[in-house]
């Protein structure tokens, strides 16, 4: 008679008890990888100023602008205003609390960092932005032709972005 009357009283429960027994299952079960934890981290980062980029873009630079007709020898420098950036996956959390009528929102920024075995502890990258250049010389043989000074300069700033004000080309001694 008493494990009738248990049964009874079970039954009622089976479905939320089958629910928590499934989720104590899984959560024992190993699954060889750490999840994604949060921390407060630089949002942000600054690489060194002089890059690989800027290197690259001013050989670029020189080879492209000796191909031009009455260009003769070329130099190129280019100015950074700011190195390469890094952004990191954040995470935001919004809370809104009420007290005697007023309303107050706030809200926190974590960057999301993962846990991997190997490497140990590292923020999530969400994109790299390239330098941007802040201005550039070109010196040259032939700049004292007015259109192979319009040619250069149209050049650097197509391949830059820069505005045609920022670039400043002068003849090679």
């Amino acid at each position: 008679m008493q494990w009738k009357a248990l049964a009874e009283k079970l039954k009622r429960f089976r479905y939320p008890a089958l629910v928590l027994v499934l989720g104590i299952a899984l959560m024992l079960v190993p699954t060889g990888k750490r999840n994604a934890q949060t921390s407060t981290a630089p949002v942000t980062k600054q690489a060194a100023p002089e890059t690989d980029y800027k290197t690259q873009t001013e050989q670029q630079l020189t080879s492209i602008l000796r191909q031009i007709d009455g260009a003769g020898n070329v130099s190129v420098m280019l100015t950074l205003k700011s190195g390469e950036q890094t952004l990191y996956q954040t995470d935001t959390n919004l809370s809104t609390q009420s007290a005697d009528g007023a309303t107050t929102n706030s809200s926190a920024e974590t960057t999301v960092v993962l846990s991997r075995d190997d490497v140990g502890q590292e923020a999530l990258v969400s994109k790299v932005l390239n330098p941007t250049f802040l201005g550039a010389v070109v010196v040259c043989q032939g700049a004292d032709d007015p259109q192979v000074q319009l040619r250069i300069v149209q050049v650097v700033a197509s391949a830059t972005g820069l505005g045609s004000e920022k670039i400043t080309v002068v003849k090679m001694k």
